[in-house]
């Protein structure tokens, strides 16, 4: 038997308007992009400006070091009393020994150290320990000597 053709429909949305998409335009905001690099510029100028107060602060905390070695050596030598502990009770003439040379150290560390921040303590602690070494030093050397001035002034 033969078979009559028939037309099939399917319900479905169109696939096509026939009318073309908008063109997308990128949009760039160059606005955001200057901020962002002015404030990293606001950032380093900051940190300059921080670095250059901890320098100073540890140029200033080691020139007062250095006046308060100063000082320890000449009151070693004349067996006076520190001008930082002339108020105290218990102040008494610092020696050569090394144990209360190493105490005076700890003290002008402590108080020439003292407030400064973590990058400026990093940087006074190495020029600390080369400067307190080199006093310790001279300190022993200064006593060395003056002993045996002493010892060749008695015989």
């Amino acid at each position: 038997m033969a078979r009559i053709p028939t037309i099939q429909r399917r319900a479905q949305l169109p696939t096509t308007t026939g009318v073309p998409a908008a063109p997308i335009v990128q949009s760039r905001d160059q606005s955001g992009t200057a901020i962002e690099e002015f404030g990293s510029l606001l950032l380093e100028m900051s940190e300059r400006q921080l670095k250059a107060k901890a320098d100073k602060a540890v140029t200033d905390s080691y020139e007062n070091a250095i006046l308060k070695i100063d000082e320890l050596k000449r009151k070693i030598a004349t067996k006076q009393i520190l001008s930082w502990e002339k108020n105290s009770f218990e102040a008494k003439a610092p020696t050569a020994d090394q144990a209360d040379v190493q105490q005076r150290m700890e003290q002008i560390y402590e108080s020439a150290g003292a407030g400064l921040s973590s990058y400026g303590a990093e940087q006074f602690d190495r020029k600390f320990t080369l400067l307190s070494s080199e006093a310790r030093i001279q300190i022993t050397r200064d006593d060395v000597n003056r002993t045996n001035e002493e010892l060749q002034a008695s015989t």
